[in-house]
């Protein structure tokens, strides 16, 4: 049961972060107020026209999520447990790399310690084998890695599209942040959403607010709230307690593709009858398109031989 719960958790957080996989348009990695958000005109587009930028907002967050796979990118998390006997954080600095059947991490910094250039040599060495044998479709775990990713890929597909019919979207006017106009919407769950899944099924227990950047369509920031207890089992394998927080943004990374920059999330639950709080803060940035396997293979190929002959640079 407690595998179950922790299957839930990871749930939760996906579902609310893939959910509408979000934005804000900042400078810097923690730069996220930004100025002080000044107001503009505020009255509303009609019901039609909002039916239409919504449509356009998660016609696009299909097609980020699409292009998230062939970028890649440095995270910075940072991760926080407590259950009141014991506290672990963890700190680090790590390179991810789509590989066509999944992220390849590269450990950069852990717990603020640089990592040994030789241990980096040894991960770039395992990832340009692994975008390998990522290209070798007669090979069968790469076969049962691509079905999976594409399994994956699906699922979160349909929550994006299940967001849409799960919550009420109310207009909420319209607000200035880093020289972007963004449209305010607040989400209520939609009573009359039949939820087709224990997954979506989520959705009745939380509410949020939607920034969208109007002239591109896109969804700039959400922070996100779980409004009412979430039981696992009957409540007997756990609960995830109302009050949970969650918020991300995402950036401009390339004309048209906006991916994520930074998510939180913080929330207290219980599995089986121990109470724990989690804190996750992960930072997103220098994004790169890398391509498919094989344009990935090649970039990091060139780039180990670089690093092997540093005066031929």
């Amino acid at each position: 049961m407690v595998g179950v719960l922790s299957a839930r958790l990871a749930t939760m957080q996906k579902v609310l972060i893939l959910a509408v996989v979000l934005s804000a348009a900042v400078a810097a990695p923690l730069g996220l107020g930004g100025a002080h958000p000044a107001a503009r005109d505020n009255s509303a587009p009609t019901e039609a026209e909002q039916r239409a930028l919504l449509d356009k907002v998660f016609a696009h967050q299909h097609a980020n999520d699409a292009a998230l796979e062939y970028f890649e990118r440095v995270e910075r998390r940072l991760s926080r447990t407590n259950d009141g006997s014991n506290r672990v954080e963890t700190l680090k600095r790590i390179r991810v790399v789509p590989t066509g059947t999944g992220n390849a991490l590269i450990t950069l910094e852990d717990q603020g310690r640089a990592a040994d250039p030789a241990a980096i040599r040894n991960q770039m060495d395992q990832l340009a084998k692994t975008l390998a044998t990522s290209m070798d479709a007669s090979n069968a775990e790469t076969k049962r890695l691509r079905e999976r990713l594409a399994r994956r890929a699906r699922d979160r597909s349909e929550l994006i599209d299940a967001i849409r019919q799960a919550f009420v979207f109310t207009w909420m006017g319209r607000e200035e942040r880093d020289g972007r106009t963004l449209v305010k919407f607040h989400l209520d769950p939609n009573p009359a959403y039949k939820a087709p899944s224990r997954t979506t099924e989520m959705f009745r227990h939380a509410v949020a607010t939607m920034w969208v950047d109007e002239s591109a369509a896109q969804v700039a920031r959400l922070d996100a709230e779980i409004s009412s207890d979430i039981s696992f089992l009957g409540g007997i394998a756990g609960k995830i307690y109302h009050g949970g927080h969650f918020f991300i943004a995402q950036a401009e990374v390339e004309p048209g593709v906006w991916l994520p920059t930074y998510s939180q999330t913080d929330l207290t639950a219980r599995r089986l009858f121990t109470t724990s709080e989690y804190h996750l803060v992960t930072e997103a940035g220098h994004y790169r398109r890398i391509g498919p396997p094989e344009q990935a293979l090649a970039a990091i190929r060139r780039e180990m031989a670089s690093a092997a002959n540093p005066t031929r640079q």
